[in-house]
């Protein structure tokens, strides 16, 4: 075995970590016996030194009580080994911690057995000492490591308590227009829930956790909840990582009758709509009438750019909204298009949002009394999204305009004009045959 197979960086404690370059040495070393006899010790030596990161970073109760309890069995006059199996018993019943689950529990007894037939005269029939197998010591290894070392104490105690509680305090940085986005103060927080939590969670724990920001994030309705989008977030960029992990859960979550209550939530932003722009795919495990009242929900409140996904592709929905009338144009928040902006732009397909917002601006400033509409749709759809505009979008744009009286006559023409020139010249684009398209009246 190399050496190299055990990331010795992943376990936090130092004095833990030369303990565990010991093992690795007597395990290499072909020292059996010994490498079963220090790793017990380094189980031990691990719990009391988490515990005691619980009652003194933390302050937990509970922690300080097991502890001073245990040094109670230290210096009582009996059984001086008997705080070993106190220790591990009350951390495997008492509720309260949550790293000795039942298969490390096994595990550890397993050890000490094998460290007590290491460490103390026994012979078996022939008079032979026994001598534990590389196979054996090597798993017992690698199951210490994985299931206990590396774990962090946050989750020996109260562990999604203090997820959720430094959720609260970073909160507020999170909202509709920002928490999807790929930017520097975003990933920061994420790396730090990764790194500080999530990363050392077992298996169970991160379905656990998942199972809670779910409910948290999609089937509470509070005032609180309604504005927090660091949730949302969280469960964004977890399934980037881990999805087939929770794959189950969600298809389970998505065919029971609880999605109905759900999308029937009288919320003014429903996050579960907001998922699916992320994670679309999950729409088509949705029975065909909560598909269809997605559709007809979303629709009738003007959340239009929220449901692209009802169809098989961006496009197609784009010419289906394209061929209705949406009565209240003003009703689509700008939160939406920026939203829809940032699918298209990660789906590669930027070109296609361009050509949408232009054909609202054609399609909805009437030839009459339209003033008001087009500087509207100017100032929501098209102005903010000029970093995006190739050539050949303003010259479609320069058309547009000429077209309608109700564009090129309006007040705002001349200053939104200057600020599509000045754009095109920060684009390094050449912008004189454009500038004199405009000069149009």
């Amino acid at each position: 075995m190399k050496y190299s197979l055990f990331d010795i960086n992943q376990i936090e404690n130092l004095e833990i970590r030369s303990y565990f370059c010991e093992v690795i040495s007597c395990y290499e070393n072909q020292n059996y016996r010994a490498a079963i006899q220090v790793l017990y010790t380094v189980v031990l030596y691990d719990l009391t030194y988490k515990l005691e990161e619980l009652r003194d970073e933390y302050e937990d109760s509970n922690a300080k009580q097991l502890l001073e309890e245990v040094r109670n069995k230290m210096n009582s006059s009996g059984d001086k080994s008997s705080w070993e199996n106190f220790l591990l018993d009350k951390l495997h019943e008492i509720k309260d911690f949550e790293i000795v689950d039942d298969n490390l529990w096994s595990t550890i007894q397993a050890v000490k057995l094998k460290r007590n037939l290491s460490a103390h005269p026994s012979f078996d029939i022939e008079q032979q000492i026994y001598q534990p197998t590389r196979e054996l010591t090597l798993g017992f290894i690698k199951e210490i490591y994985e299931t206990l070392l590396t774990k962090s104490a946050h989750f020996m105690s109260r562990g999604l308590e203090r997820v959720f509680e430094s959720f609260d305090e970073k909160k507020s940085h999170f909202s509709i227009r920002n928490f999807y986005e790929n930017s520097e103060d975003n990933n920061y927080e994420y790396n730090y829930f990764y790194n500080r939590f999530y990363s050392r969670m077992s298996m169970p724990l991160k379905k656990k956790f998942f199972k809670n920001v779910w409910a948290l994030t999609f089937e509470k309705n509070n005032e609180e909840l309604e504005n927090n989008y660091l949730n949302l977030f969280v469960i964004i960029k977890v399934l980037e990582q881990d999805e087939q992990l929770f794959k189950d859960f969600i298809e389970g979550k998505l065919k029971s009758d609880k999605i109905k209550d759900i999308i029937d939530l009288d919320i003014p932003i429903n996050k579960f709509i907001l998922f699916l722009n992320f994670y679309p795919h999950y729409y088509n495990y949705l029975y065909p009438d909560v598909q269809e009242r997605i559709e007809k929900k979303f629709k009738e409140i003007n959340h239009y750019l929220y449901i692209w996904y009802t169809k098989e592709n961006i496009p197609e929905y784009i010419e289906m909204i394209m061929a209705d009338d949406i009565e209240d144009l003003d009703g689509i928040s700008s939160d939406q298009i920026k939203l829809f902006n940032f699918i298209c732009k990660e789906k590669g397909i930027i070109e296609v949002f361009n050509k949408f917002i232009l054909k609202i601006l054609e399609k909805y400033v009437p030839y009459w009394s339209g003033f008001d509409d087009a500087n509207i749709i100017m100032n929501k759809f098209i102005i903010p999204y000029l970093n995006d505009f190739k050539e050949g979008d303003y010259f479609e744009y320069a058309r547009i305009r000429k077209a309608n009286n109700q564009i090129y006559a309006r007040d705002r023409d001349s200053e939104d004009n200057r600020i599509l020139i000045s754009k095109m010249q920060e684009q390094e684009l050449d912008y004189h045959e454009f500038e004199e398209l405009l000069k149009f009246k």
